[in-house]
């Protein structure tokens, strides 16, 4: 690094010849001498220690009113509105203004509204559709049975675990799925026949799914013919989303009863 000489104590006489010596000192030393800031603050304490006390003074208060304008702009920089919501946030921390809170509730108020109901109609559409399928099972292996020659009294079929519905065996002389069907298999659970064929007389009996709660749901039948039929329930307000599930037929209008028709599966 290139030695600073002492400059003439005398040579200084006003700010305009120091100003001017700092320029020639300036020009004449590389910036790339420097290796690190602790040498640059030797070099310039260095140079204000030959300087004559009123050019030492001249550079101080240049100095300190440079240091004074930094100041001046950090400290209005700070005082920003915009700032102090920047520096009052802690890291990581993002918040929400009270308008965007209210709309996502909204938001996801209105698609609980329409998604809800679609949910539940796809659980109550998902039972009737088992329960159909419990009775085609149990009229499948009763054909079976008949095939082998199995046709005795003691030729039962269990009854498959379907959700809100029990799957019972009816007298084939039934050919209405209204008439002398068993309203619900729980508690009346001795109303529900699990036999393929009639004890007494060996004839094939026909299969229904019963609704555990009365009219919640239609019932549905299967005669030994194959032929399917059903009867919806009650279209009230307590059972008004279900009460038709699977069925074309249009119900009762009177609470925990079933409609006088007979319609199709769908």
């Amino acid at each position: 690094m290139k030695r600073l000489d002492a400059p003439d104590v005398g040579a200084f006489g006003d700010g305009a010849k120091l100003q001017q010596w700092r320029r020639e000192q300036a020009r004449g030393i590389s910036q790339t001498s420097w290796a690190d800031g602790k040498a640059l603050n030797e070099a310039q304490q260095a140079t204000t220690r030959y300087l004559p006390p009123r050019a030492r003074g001249l550079y101080l208060e240049e100095t300190l009113a440079q240091s004074a304008i930094l100041m001046n702009l950090a400290t209005a920089y700070l005082s920003k509105p915009s700032t102090q919501r920047i520096l009052s946030k802690k890291p990581g921390q993002e918040g929400f203004s009270l308008i965007e809170l209210v709309v996502v509730i909204a938001v996801l108020a209105v698609l609980t509204a329409i998604a809800l109901p679609n949910l539940l109609g796809i659980s109550d559409d998902a039972a009737a559709r088992s329960a159909q399928q419990a009775v085609i099972t149990a009229f499948k292996e009763c054909q079976v049975h008949k095939a082998r020659g199995v046709t005795g009294s003691s030729a039962a079929f269990e009854s498959a675990p379907v959700n809100d519905f029990d799957v019972s065996a009816i007298p084939n002389t039934q050919t209405s799925v209204n008439a002398a069907i068993p309203t619900s298999g729980t508690p009346a659970v001795a109303a529900v026949n699990l036999l393929y064929f009639d004890a007494t007389t060996g004839a094939m009996n026909n299969f229904a799914a019963i609704p555990k709660q009365a009219a919640k749901f239609p019932k549905f039948m299967i005669a030994s013919s194959g032929a399917k039929s059903c009867t919806s329930g009650a279209n009230v307000a307590a059972t008004q989303r279900t009460y038709n599930t699977g069925c074309s037929e249009t119900g009762s209008t009177t609470a925990s009863t079933y409609g006088t028709g007979s319609g199709s599966w769908k």
